[in-house]
């Protein structure tokens, strides 16, 4: 399903629909530039190219960059017919559902140092490891606190136990909550 969504409403409007059991990079490529190209002409402006990162997606993205980026490492694409950029994103809940769902099956997520630059900022993070055990530990203090007075109140049984719920947006959020941290 192809869909677009304005930047002003969160109102997603399917703008075709392909039945197809088996799809592969170049399949979904052609489609997207068909797509944004047809909404181009009926008077629309296509800023952003998002999905989730299904490795199929990844590819497609892969093959977009390669036709029609001007340098590989930009994240976005440059169509002959059409003067914008068209960036291209992975669905930021996906990426933290992801995310969750490593660390609540692998039980610890170990990430090395990193330094993010901003435009007018940086941002160092140390190396660590995160346990899915601290989960555990601390919404079981925050159930034992008198006047249900919680210190990560987004930290709930569903969330440290999903069991058939991983696809759920909320409960994967609760985990990145600001209380939770």
């Amino acid at each position: 399903v192809f869909m677009i969504v304005s930047l002003k409403k969160s109102i997603p409007f399917v703008i075709k629909s392909c039945p197809k059991t088996k799809i592969n990079s170049k399949w979904i490529f052609s489609h997207i530039i068909e797509s944004i190209e047809s909404l181009n002409q009926s008077g629309f402006t296509v800023r952003a190219v998002i999905s989730d990162n299904h490795s199929v997606n990844v590819s497609t993205f892969s093959l977009l960059k390669k036709s029609y980026a001007e340098n590989p490492n930009d994240d976005f694409i440059h169509l002959p017919l059409i003067q914008k950029k068209i960036y291209l994103f992975y669905d930021s809940v996906h990426l933290l559902k992801n995310i969750r769902n490593n660390l609540l099956n692998g039980k610890r997520f170990v990430f090395p140092e990193f330094t993010f630059n901003g435009n007018s900022f940086s941002i160092f993070v140390p190396s660590g490891e995160i346990s899915w055990k601290l989960f555990y530990e601390v919404y079981e203090r925050d159930e034992k606190l008198e006047g249900n007075l919680r210190k990560a109140p987004k930290l709930t049984y569903g969330t440290t136990h999903p069991g058939n719920n991983k696809q759920n947006v909320q409960l994967a959020l609760n985990i990145f909550h600001e209380t939770t941290v």
